[in-house]
């Protein structure tokens, strides 16, 4: 259960969900749901990368990237590494999901530029996840 403190620090971000899987869009979406968080969603890496990119041009920024790690055309990998290596776009915290949980996709998802890799379909986990971005994200307008 979320603190109200905590309720507010997600609804203050903007969150960007990719999925190519309806199922796991729907399961994303009551996630956030449940907790009246908004979010946006979009079914692929290409369509995640152009809507982070107009919603930076019109300066309001994706803060948080929940992805999927495969899906075809742009991956959750690659589509990390472009967020990283674009200078309007990388102070978005990134999360790579995904069902085939192993050592090498956390270390080749820290290596594109994701902050964090998980394995799909646990709720909990992932919100805490989106705690410690907007944690990290606090930290950093903090700092600047």
């Amino acid at each position: 259960m979320l603190t109200d403190i905590e309720r507010e620090r997600l609804k203050a971000l903007s969150i960007l969900l990719v999925d190519d899987s309806s199922i796991a869009r729907k399961q994303l979406s009551d996630a956030l749901d449940r907790i009246n968080i908004p979010y946006q969603i979009c079914k692929n890496g290409s369509d995640a990368l152009d809507l982070m990119k107009r919603e930076a041009e019109e300066n309001r920024p994706i803060d948080l990237l929940v992805s999927d790690i495969e899906m075809p055309g742009l991956d959750g990998y690659e589509l990390a590494f472009e967020v990283q290596n674009d200078s309007a776009l990388n102070n978005s915290y990134r999360i790579l999901h995904t069902s085939l949980s192993s050592e090498i996709c956390v270390d080749r998802a820290h290596q594109v530029g994701a902050h964090e890799a998980l394995e799909k379909f646990n709720a909990g986990e992932l919100i805490e996840a989106m705690l410690r971005g907007a944690k990290e994200l606090e930290a950093k307008a903090m700092a600047s």
